[in-house]
């Protein structure tokens, strides 16, 4: 069995760490699992029975296993992904508090609980040191610690000495030099071993966090037996630990993502503060014993329970995306639509693309719809499936594409716009995946890119956080008929026409990777907002282009720098 762990892969996080318990556990269920770790911002990788989906999703990377799962952190998941939840087959969740958010969004929410790796439990603990545990995660911003010290300081709190890990780069901190001796700050990364001790020593572990898929520094800290100090948030209660709590003053919904922010003031912490300096070293002691011993029941029994889980999904199944692929003689007839207007260069590298396509060709209609001046049908009247419509100057792209649907004799659309690369296989991959996921419409969002005016080749990927509909590549679209039929898209609009088409019928849709789809050129006259990332340097073709291909594409990429016309 093979089983695809897609994340950040961010080394010294959260997020690492569940890579490697999630690895881990399985292993010690099955020991015949095939592992990979996949970086989520690529758009392709190996087949395998699972992917499981750690805290990110990569929706174009789902027709690549039988079987999709995400593992959430729900203070991380954006609300704009939800139209993709549709497309997972269960969702596997840390804390109460996620099947919670998630069990309206899904049919298929399973509870799995987590643990964290020990740190170990030293033969004393310092009760007069304190460790703010902070890490990357931005929603544990140390400054509240500190300000609360502040105040604790000027009302002669007792106070334990201060120490403060923290990502420099990503969390700016200001500390009173009233404070100076009572707070001791790492701004830079400690590695594991000196961070591991600091854990160890500190008797006190302080986390006020805004929001927490589960919370690996307070299961850390407990697993030395720590005496804990954290603001009242239900992933912290689930742990069932002893600890002095801050209240919440206030809970608002998180602006774009899953869930609640906490909301906690300096006057709740220094409360807090009071009551861990009024505890008497003995219970202190007593506390942090008993947070240990309840670590070690909860790891046990979740080794059990999550190695039972993960049996059940073992399988001898083999899984390959050719499985399930459509004989020939059932694809459905397909027409082609190319909107295009002055670009007689680029259509004739269309026109062979188009002619390229393994499609049956029986089973092709191509519409070209042109409203330019320097018209192109010499490069379409060849192909005996080709009608070439020329149209009044001042369409616009949406306009065009709705036409060309309009017209369409066969039940599938396929859009190969004028400037762009399809590999043979463009068209049956797309209507395979599409009607093999039992959707009526697909589509690419990140896109290989190559510049043919400065010869370099780069990967466009739109932000994860927009929503679907706001990624679509139109050059990539295939749907069906009807759904054109039920709303197409707006005439006026001008550009990123595929918004409006799509939004609100997200769950229709599948997006797929590129790979073996598309190539986008990017040129001087290209009317789509790619460009080379800023301080790129020129790095070559790396899309295994023919040397005919490529020299036509330099010569005509050398010929638009010259002559940078608007399109």
């Amino acid at each position: 069995m093979r089983v695809n762990i897609v994340s950040s892969h961010r080394n010294q996080t959260g997020l690492a760490q569940d890579t490697d318990i999630l690895q881990g556990i399985w292993y010690a269920s099955d020991e015949t699992v095939k592992f990979r770790r996949i970086l989520h911002a690529q758009p392709e990788c190996e087949e395998a029975e699972m992917n499981v989906f750690l805290e990110v999703l990569a929706p174009s990377l789902f027709t690549y296993a039988a079987k999709n799962v995400l593992i959430p952190n729900p203070e991380w998941t954006y609300k704009s992904w939800i139209p993709y939840l549709a497309s997972l087959d269960e969702i596997w969740c840390k804390t109460h508090e996620a099947v919670d958010l998630f069990k309206d969004l899904h049919p298929n929410v399973k509870y799995i609980g987590w643990t964290s790796i020990a740190k170990g439990i030293p033969e004393k603990k310092n009760f007069h040191k304190a460790l703010v545990v902070t890490g990357k995660n931005i929603f544990r911003h140390p400054q509240l610690i500190v300000d609360a010290y502040a105040l604790a300081n000027v009302k002669d709190v007792k106070l334990p000495e201060l120490h403060i890990v923290y990502d420099g780069n990503r969390l700016k901190l200001d500390v009173p030099e009233s404070l100076s001796g009572k707070i001791i700050t790492y701004p830079s990364t400690l590695k594991q071993g000196e961070y591991d001790a600091l854990v160890q020593e500190c008797g006190l572990a302080i986390c006020c966090s805004a929001a927490e898929g589960f919370g690996h520094a307070v299961n850390e800290a407990a697993s030395t037996g720590s005496v804990l100090l954290l603001n009242d948030i239900r992933p912290f209660r689930e742990f069932g630990y002893e600890a002095v709590w801050v209240k919440a003053e206030k809970v608002v919904p998180h602006p774009e993502c899953l869930g609640d922010l906490s909301k906690t003031t300096p006057e709740s912490v220094v409360e807090a503060l009071e009551e861990y300096a009024e505890i008497k070293f003995k219970d202190r002691k007593t506390m942090g014993a008993k947070n240990a011993d309840a670590y070690i029941a909860r790891q046990t029994k979740w080794t059990a329970s999550m190695q039972d889980f993960l049996k059940a999904y073992k399988t001898e199944d083999v899984y390959t995306i050719e499985k399930d692929a459509i004989p020939e003689d059932e694809l459905p007839g397909v027409t082609i639509v190319t909107p295009t207007r002055d670009r007689p260069k680029f259509m004739e590298i269309c026109a062979g693309a188009v002619d390229s396509q393994c499609y049956p060709k029986d089973k092709l209609e191509w519409i070209v719809i042109d409203d330019g001046k320097d018209t192109c049908d010499e490069f379409v009247k060849h192909l005996p499936y080709a009608r070439y419509i020329l149209e009044m100057a001042g369409k616009t792209i949406a306009w065009k594409r709705n036409l060309g649907a309009k017209l369409a004799k066969f039940p599938v659309i396929i859009h190969m716009d004028d400037d762009d690369i399809y590999p043979p296989n463009s068209i049956l991959f797309r209507v395979s995946m599409m009607l093999r996921a039992k959707k009526e419409c697909a589509f690419c969002t990140t896109l290989p890119s190559y510049d043919i005016a400065n010869y370099t080749s780069f990967v466009n990927v739109p932000p994860m956080r927009l929503p679907q509909s706001m990624r679509v590549s139109e050059a990539t679209m295939c749907y069906t008929k009807k759904f054109w039929e039920e709303k197409g898209f707006p005439d006026e609009t001008r550009i990123a026409e595929g918004h409006l088409f799509i939004q609100g019928r997200e769950s229709k849709c599948i997006e797929l990777s590129p790979q073996e789809i598309i190539v986008s050129l990017v040129h001087p006259r290209t009317t789509s907002s790619r460009r080379i990332p800023p301080g790129m340097e020129p790095n070559g073709c790396h899309y295994g282009f023919t040397e005919d291909l490529f020299t036509m594409l330099s010569t005509l990429g050398e010929f638009l720098k010259q002559n940078p016309l608007t399109p």
